[in-house]
């Protein structure tokens, strides 16, 4: 007689649609790593004066961009308890997403305010950085790897999808 595997659990049905506060916590996961270490960033390397970037200083920017990110979709993928790393791609994805336009809609508003639009054109000047081709290399590493780090993250978070046998039985709790 083949052997019988018996076991008795408790199932939790996971719904398929997007648990939109474990996405909010990761956006703000991201936001608080980042605003910290960016700015400590700009205290450790300084910056060039024509306003491009400096090479340490991108460096600094890419890999707190990974790392940050990484950690947003561990809590995401956390947060939102999806088996499956589908799901939990989608979660991740949806939260770099949304940090990428909150990171955009902050850095042109606090860029805005510091401008004070005291003259025709300073708004544009402070909003639009200069995109120098470095500028433009050190903000694509910026955006892939953070984009990597957040679905590595979120899908290493998700629980692995448990398969039945053929020869298990489900013990259902006596009454």
């Amino acid at each position: 007689m083949a052997d019988m595997v018996y076991r008795a659990e408790d199932r939790a049905i996971m719904p398929r649609s997007i648990n939109w506060s474990a996405i909010w916590s990761g956006l703000f996961a991201f936001l608080s790593i980042w605003a910290v270490f960016e700015i400590l960033g700009y205290a450790i390397f300084p910056r060039v004066a024509n306003g491009s970037i400096d090479v340490a200083l991108g460096i600094w920017s890419i890999v707190l961009a990974a790392i940050a990110m990484f950690i947003a979709g561990r809590i995401t993928g956390g947060v939102a308890a999806v088996t499956g790393s589908s799901s939990a791609l989608r979660h991740g994805l949806i939260m770099f997403g949304l940090s990428v336009a909150a990171a955009i809609v902050l850095t042109m508003w606090g860029t805005s305010l510091l401008a004070g639009f005291l003259e025709p054109g300073t708004m544009i000047h402070a909003v639009m950085p200069n995109l120098a081709p470095q500028n433009a290399w050190i903000a694509f590493g910026i955006l892939f790897l953070g984009w990597l780090g957040a679905l590595f993250g979120a899908s290493s978070a998700a629980a692995p999808k448990t398969e039945t046998a053929a020869n298990v039985k489900e013990i259902r709790h006596a009454a």
